[in-house]
């Protein structure tokens, strides 16, 4: 099998569901932006000293790749997905949240990014969920995802990489 099959030459792709989309379709275009956010989170990762954040980015990472499914399915098909994001997947970033809240030298107010590389990395991911939320709040009123969930997690998430990005100061 090869990488280049030369299929979207024209502009248009297929998604999961078989159904054949342009190149600059909202859905695409949603589905880019959470591309994104994963190799900055995975560029984070690889440069995150901790083994537990390490641990944790990595489980974010394939929880995007069920986000990324989910919103590629069509609604009448979503029965077929193997998981979808739902109470654990927000309940993970919660959980951290707390966690890092606790920690008395985060600087609650507003901050510059970039005080540590990493501290630039983490706010890049921040800015990148937080477009990724913009954008499927609106394709979401058009197309009704049929999961509150979705909104929640990428506002937990960036919520998250925040908080981490501070504890790197």
């Amino acid at each position: 099998m090869t990488i280049s099959t030369k299929k979207g030459d024209f502009g248009e792709t297929q998604l999961w569901s078989g159904r054949t989309v342009k190149k600059n379709d909202s859905f695409l275009d949603l589905i880019g932006d959470l591309d994104e956010l994963n190799s900055a989170l995975g560029i984070i990762r690889s440069m995150e000293d901790k083994k537990d954040i390490r641990s944790l980015l990595k489980n974010i990472q394939m929880i995007n790749f069920t986000f990324c499914a989910e919103i590629a399915c069509p609604n009448d098909k979503k029965s077929k997905l193997k998981q979808r994001i739902g109470e654990d997947e927000l309940g993970l970033l919660d959980d951290w949240v707390i966690k890092l809240e606790k920690n008395k030298q985060i600087d609650k107010g507003w901050q510059i990014p970039g005080d540590t590389k990493l501290d630039g990395f983490y706010n890049m991911g921040r800015s990148i969920a937080r477009r990724t939320e913009r954008k499927l709040v609106g394709l979401n009123e058009e197309k009704n995802f049929n999961n509150p969930y979705l909104l929640s997690y990428l506002n937990r998430l960036s919520d998250l990489l925040w908080l981490l990005g501070s504890i790197t100061k």
